[in-house]
């Protein structure tokens, strides 16, 4: 059973909010994460909890959207009809897979936060790079999660609900090391939520931001060895990201950071060839 709860805050004027996990079948640290969020604002033991409460009508938690992949520790939806069985691809255009997890996605919110985690990343927050940026990018200005900005045409939740009313983010989550502890993840969630909370009503700013470039390989034919195989990491200038075997000459390409930045993603294909990306890197907006 797809599990779900509301708070009801103090202000029926106030934001109606979503907060969804579970997407993805084996991002199980983000469902505990949220499960974590949801018991310290019911139990008003999160910091700044009143500023959460005096500014909301509701707030609806989805804890295990992807019900099948939690269940299995899969990544996909098996019961998907669609050409994909990824949930998170299937937005924003209309589909009859898994109807009841549609139905539990209808409303009207000004809030829409979808939260992953990755096993290794900078927590951080994804934006997408539309009419809506500069919005987006106000009200998480001051967060602890770094944001990312990208332009996208993959249908996911967020892409789903970002409009003119409502503000819609994806948070990344790590799921090792320090900030693998849910509890570390849980205040990491409140403080975003408290931060974007505070700053939807603010004058929107303009922002110069600068969109990820793909990073490229000159070798004709080779085979991909990242020096770290999952995405959404810091690199420094200079830093060797990738190397690159030539499968006809045996030699090898490093491929470098060409300046301090975060590498966005990376090319899932093993074999490359001449002028295949090899994945996209970006500057920092916030510093």
């Amino acid at each position: 059973m797809i599990v779900t709860k509301e708070i009801i805050g103090s202000n029926y004027k106030g934001l109606n909010i979503l907060i969804v996990s579970g997407v993805h079948g084996n991002e199980s640290h983000a469902v505990k994460a949220v499960y974590g969020l949801y018991n310290r604002i019911n139990d008003e033991i999160l910091k700044d909890v009143d500023i959460i409460k005096n500014n909301i009508s509701k707030i609806k938690f989805i804890f295990n959207l992807n019900e099948y992949g939690l269940c299995n520790e899969e990544r996909i939806n098996q019961y998907s009809k669609e050409e994909t069985k990824d949930i998170n691809r299937l937005f924003p255009r209309e589909f009859n897979t898994v109807d009841d997890i549609k139905a539990l996605l209808h409303g009207e919110y000004q809030i829409v936060i979808d939260v992953h985690n990755s096993p290794s990343c900078i927590p951080c927050v994804l934006v997408d790079y539309d009419k809506y940026t500069n919005k987006n990018l106000t009200c998480v200005e001051g967060a602890e999660l770094v944001p990312l900005v990208r332009h996208t045409n993959i249908g996911t939740i967020k892409k789903h609900f970002n409009n003119e009313d409502t503000r819609a983010f994806t948070i990344e989550l790590p799921s090792m090391g320090v900030a693998g502890d849910f509890v570390y993840s849980t205040k990491l969630l409140g403080d975003f939520l408290c931060t974007v909370i505070s700053n939807i009503n603010k004058p929107e700013k303009q922002y110069e931001v600068e969109l990820p470039i793909d990073l490229y390989t000159t070798v004709e034919q080779g085979i991909i060895y990242y020096m770290n195989t999952n995405p959404l990491l810091k690199y420094s200038k200079g830093d060797i990201i990738a190397k690159v075997d030539d499968i006809n000459t045996g030699e090898r390409e490093d491929i470098i950071a060409p300046f301090d930045g975060i590498l966005y993603d990376i090319n899932e294909t093993v074999y490359v060839s001449n002028l295949n990306s090899i994945g996209m890197f970006g500057k920092e907006i916030f510093k």
